[in-house]
């Protein structure tokens, strides 16, 4: 579990597909990841929808676990998604 923070951290920005919960799979594109003092911060988008935003989030400044939460353009809050399980980083090669 330790992994899906170190890898948000570590890509800090570009596509990933991220899966909550072991069974909820979506391709994001990431606009930054950082550590503060009130715990793990950051942003996506949806790969295919521009109205919806997504973020991580850990408790408490606790290092685990990430969880999702997400936000319509038309909503005012965010809601929990879940936990993160996994994290892919995509790569284009060729």
């Amino acid at each position: 579990m330790a992994d899906v923070r170190m890898r948000l951290l570590k890509q800090d920005r570009g596509p990933i597909e991220v899966e909550v919960d072991d069974e909820w799979e979506h391709e994001l594109e990431l606009d930054g990841v950082e550590e503060e003092s009130d715990g793990l911060h950051g942003e996506a988008r949806d790969a295919e929808a521009d109205d919806v935003l997504y973020r991580f989030v850990t408790d408490d400044a606790e290092e685990l676990p990430v969880y999702l939460e997400r936000r319509h353009d038309r909503d005012e809050e965010f809601e929990r998604v879940g936990e993160v399980t996994d994290v892919a980083v995509e790569t284009n090669i060729g």
